[in-house]
């Protein structure tokens, strides 16, 4: 066998490489040459040349099963190269009808979560539109609730205030009423006292004159007949001159302002009927006590009081005005002189107080001023 080099094994196994020739031609080619000048071996010594066929039988059978095995390796090699190619192939296929038959799934699913987003929103807007409509009912309850309560009280405030005016008024006239009354029993009773005064006054006045009499006879018919025969003389000549009875003089606290002053000191004492005083008074009582003060004794009752004065067209203080209720004169009071002010015993408001006669609700019982004989 022609031995060749291993250099130019290399370089004829890649000029072959490149060509296209397998590499196993070398092989052969080694085969070819050698058999051109197997003759030789075989002339001059067949031994050799039949170990020497074997050999290259035995190294063409090594290299056929080389490049038998380079075959099959390569074989394996493509047909791993193509299994994985068609591997390769059959995933992407797989991914693509798997993508393909899961495209309807994720179409409809993004349509889906593109509709769940929008009912979302709508229904999100919708909540939201009926919570603001429930927020305006709400605020418009909560109006008309406020309206009708504050209806409902400005009603039951004014009805509490028309309530409040009629208890006041029915207070009033229940007061007025009672005043009336207890105005009508004290005159009842002072016109029973005057009926009852004048046989209690006759009865003192004759025990007094039948004990005067027979205690000096002389003395009781110049004091009972002669003295009031004169004074009633000088009186009844006085009015006929029209010279009205003087007002006790003004020297020592007796004149009419002393009068009126002293008047005043029983301001605030309580309106007793048939006081006669200083703690309570009725209204007689409290001219009798306050003329009696300065030694001028008038009689107990106003219908009396009024007997035992003439009148006056310009009343002075000290002088009394008179007022007529019923049958008699009921009531009496004495001017201060402050315009048409008097001092009184009020049986209405149940205080010694001062009053403006032309302003009292009863100016038309007014009787008229008089001055005590």
């Amino acid at each position: 066998m022609l031995y060749v080099p291993q250099w130019l094994r290399d370089w004829l196994n890649a000029l072959c490489w490149f060509v296209g020739l397998p590499p196993w031609d070398i092989s052969l080619w080694g085969y070819v040459i050698s058999s051109r000048y197997s003759w030789l071996n075989t002339w001059f010594c067949p031994g050799p040349a039949i170990i020497s066929g074997l050999e290259t039988i035995s190294n063409l059978a090594n290299s056929m099963l080389g490049w038998l095995r380079d075959r099959v390796n390569d074989l394996g090699y493509w047909s791993n190269w193509a299994r994985n190619v068609i591997s390769d192939a059959w995933n992407w296929l797989n991914e693509i009808a798997w993508s393909l038959a899961q495209l309807p799934g994720r179409i409809w699913n993004d349509i889906w979560n593109w509709w769940g987003s929008r009912w979302n929103e709508i229904t999100g807007w919708v909540w939201g539109r009926i919570a603001d409509l429930q927020s305006t009912w709400n605020g418009l309850l909560n109006d008309v609730r406020n309206w009708v309560n504050g209806l409902v009280n400005d009603v039951r405030n004014w009805f509490n205030s028309q309530l409040a005016g009629l208890s006041s008024w029915v207070n009033g006239q229940v007061s007025n009423m009672s005043n009336w009354v207890n105005q009508r029993i004290a005159d009842t009773t002072t016109w029973l006292q005057q009926q009852v005064a004048p046989l209690w006054t006759f009865y003192n006045a004759f025990s007094g004159l039948v004990s005067s009499f027979f205690a000096n006879p002389f003395e009781f018919i110049v004091n009972t007949f002669l003295v009031p025969a004169a004074t009633s003389f000088a009186a009844g000549f006085e009015r006929g001159m029209n010279m009205p009875a003087p007002l006790p003089p003004e020297g020592g606290g007796g004149g009419p302002s002393g009068i009126i002053a002293y008047a005043m000191q029983f301001l605030g004492r309580p309106y007793v009927w048939g006081g006669n005083g200083p703690d309570v008074f009725d209204c007689s009582g409290f001219v009798k006590y306050v003329w009696q003060h300065f030694e001028r004794t008038l009689p107990r009752t106003a219908q009396l009081q009024y007997n035992a004065s003439y009148p006056v067209s310009t009343p002075q203080p000290g002088d009394l005005a008179f007022w007529q209720f019923e049958a008699e004169v009921d009531h009496v009071g004495m001017c201060t002189g402050a315009g048409d002010q008097m001092v009184h015993a009020s049986s209405r408001n149940g205080y010694v107080k001062i009053d403006t006669i032309t302003a009292l609700g009863w100016w038309s019982f007014f009787k008229g001023y008089r001055r005590p004989m």
